[in-house]
């Protein structure tokens, strides 16, 4: 969206970042430039606010699917760990017995 100077160029329509230099620049003084408009700046900030809550979101599931990975691999590595004791007690039981036979 482009916005009209009034002064100085009749009105002609300036490309860019709503950025237009109107007024006083023949008689040597520099006016600020006009960045958009108070509902530009709005926007702007509701598209940030929702970036960073989307992104914010996204961590807090991603950091939630790594715990439940972490879960899944101590239990399993759990169940693996007493599956071993239980095949060495076995093998212990057997060698048991055949000394004692």
């Amino acid at each position: 969206m482009s916005q009209l100077c009034p002064g100085g160029q009749e009105g002609r329509r300036h490309p860019g970042l709503y950025q237009e230099w109107c007024g006083q620049q023949e008689q040597g003084d520099h006016s600020s430039p006009v960045l958009g408009t108070d509902a530009d700046l709005i926007n702007s900030l509701a598209i940030s606010s929702t970036l960073w809550r989307n992104k914010q979101n996204e961590i807090s599931i991603r950091l939630t699917h790594e715990i439940d990975i972490r879960k899944e691999l101590s239990r399993n590595e759990t169940m693996g760990l007493d599956k071993i004791r239980e095949g060495h007690r076995k093998e212990i039981r057997t060698t048991l017995d055949t000394w004692t036979a």
